[in-house]
């Protein structure tokens, strides 16, 4: 905690890096897992009054572990469907009813993928995102990998079909569209498990 307090107070201080801390949303668990929800790392988190908003992440690993975290002073957790998806709708019910009874409490939900990719995947990832109302979400896979490239060509004409606001082909294949840094998820939303398409599984 004294290292990584000293490095935010230093960053904190630092003139060029005002502009970014602006648009900071959080700090996504910078303390290890071992020692993340540990007794010393409350008290100091606690102690610590202008701390930046932090959540866990790796740490999430029980379904009491965003409770024992908010007591902790963390201000939230990470959500991926490998973690448990009805954990998160838990998790979001939790933080709703603290919301409703200190409205000005900071609390967070964020998401991330784990480098999920189309054409199945990706898509019910995102569609769990939006029902539990998360907006910011780290998309490893949009990043990593070459869109749906690896896919027949047929798989990729079907998803273009179904999900035209999602995917587009501005080149040789199918690929996320972002516009204004944001995705759309109507077609996603309106496709039973976040999916349209039935894909053969024929070699």
């Amino acid at each position: 905690m004294a290292e990584f307090r000293a490095f935010w107070e230093q960053i904190v201080n630092e003139a060029t890096c005002s502009p970014h801390l602006e648009r900071l949303l959080f700090v996504e668990q910078p303390f290890h897992r071992r020692v993340a929800l540990s007794e010393e790392i409350r008290k100091d988190l606690t102690a610590w009054d202008d701390r930046p908003l932090m959540i866990i992440d790796e740490s999430d690993a029980q379904i009491e572990s965003m409770q024992t975290a908010l007591d902790s002073g963390y201000a939230g957790t990470s959500h991926n469907n490998c973690n448990g998806v009805f954990k998160s709708v838990a998790i979001a019910c939790l933080l709703t009813y603290i919301r409703g009874q200190d409205p000005h409490r900071k609390l967070i939900l964020s998401g991330e993928d784990l480098a999920n990719i189309g054409p199945v995947a990706l898509l019910q990832d995102l569609t769990v995102m939006s029902v539990l109302g998360i907006e910011h979400v780290e998309r490893n896979g949009h990043h990593y990998f070459a869109g749906l490239n690896d896919f027949p060509a047929e798989v990729q004409q079907q998803i273009l079909a179904s999900h035209s606001d999602l995917y587009h082909q501005p080149a040789d294949f199918p690929t996320l569209k972002i516009r204004n840094w944001r995705i759309s998820m109507s077609s996603l939303l309106r496709s039973p498990f976040g999916y349209k398409s039935e894909f053969s599984t024929e070699q």
